[in-house]
């Protein structure tokens, strides 16, 4: 039987500096904390991802031969994900990236894909296996648009469920939606997409049209601490989202909205149940300083869903 997710993507390895506010051009600011720990908006999904759901959680990538490499696989292992499918290759470094996190929780990412750049359509053809495996495909844009398009053109053809996270936004990525059964930008991203500015629930709905038109099946349309929206071809629903203090790092809270909402998917949840579940795991998740290692059980976000519901009432 078909079980559990593939998440198809990038492996970096992230240096982490904390400033009290972020740097304009040709200034110098100081860093009050500096830390490192694994990354990619692949790996930290599939990270998420298994700690969203008991079903099998699989990883599909390249990294480098490297102390990096070893240290990321090491960390995924550790939190469930069968790194069987990463592919270490001999002539490229394994993925890094920069990141600095002010006071306030906002960011600025530098991003150099190594190994990651060098993930092929071969590499997942030659994983057709690995997709017959999974009930769920999971795939972001840090590795080549050609080799993400494999990625989901294959999953439809194998009849699985195509998610597509839209991120780093590059640009063609908008011919990749009529290969996706949920599409999932962020506000920028969505902008992106349809041209059209996305900056309120209203001008998200008609965003989500145009993504619903353009060849999406769902699309859920993330606004940061202003919630998300959720759209099909028969209706469309506001997910407000969870407040929360403090908030610490939101670097890493989209990758563990779509972690989370794979995950939630996987074990049986509705279109807009796993988008509550998703977005109480990403509003957790802000609340910790790495993006790595910032996403909650599934128990804990159970739990969290639980006390907001009984705070609201």
């Amino acid at each position: 039987m078909d079980q559990g997710v593939l998440v198809v993507g990038s492996v970096n390895h992230d240096s982490i500096y904390n400033v009290a506010r972020l740097p304009v051009a040709h200034e110098t600011v100081p860093a009050h904390n500096f830390t490192t720990a694994p990354g990619g908006k692949g790996a930290n999904q599939a990270a998420a991802c298994a700690s969203a759901t008991d079903r099998p959680v699989r990883m599909l990538g390249c990294v480098g031969k490297d102390m990096h490499a070893e240290f990321c696989l090491a960390y995924l292992r550790d939190q469930g994900v069968d790194t069987s499918g990463i592919l270490p290759l001999d002539d490229l470094p394994t993925g890094t990236a920069c990141l600095l996190v002010d006071e306030q929780g906002d960011n600025l990412i530098i991003v150099a894909a190594g190994a990651n750049g060098a993930m092929t359509p071969a590499h997942i053809t030659r994983a057709r296996d690995m997709f017959g495996q999974s009930e769920i495909i999971l795939a972001q844009l840090e590795t080549p648009l050609e080799t993400v398009r494999t990625c989901l053109a294959q999953a439809h053809d194998l009849g699985k469920t195509a998610i597509l996270n839209p991120a780093p936004f590059i640009a063609g990525a908008e011919t990749l939606v009529p290969l996706t059964d949920i599409i999932t930008p962020n506000q920028t991203e969505a902008s992106a997409l349809t041209g059209l500015e996305v900056h309120d629930e209203a001008s998200a709905r008609q965003a989500a049209s145009a993504l619903l038109a353009m060849g999406a099946r769902e699309t859920i349309i993330t606004l940061g601490h202003h919630g998300a929206l959720v759209a099909t071809q028969s209706q469309t629903r506001y997910v407000p989202a969870y407040k929360v203090t403090p908030v610490l790092d939101t670097s890493g809270a989209g990758d563990v909205f779509n972690g989370a909402l794979a995950g939630a998917l996987c074990e049986g949840a509705g279109l807009l149940d796993a988008t509550e579940f998703a977005s109480a795991a990403a509003a957790m998740s802000v609340q910790k300083p790495t993006a790595s290692y910032c996403a909650p059980t599934r128990e804990a976000t159970l739990e969290f869903q639980a006390a907001a519901a009984q705070s609201r009432s």
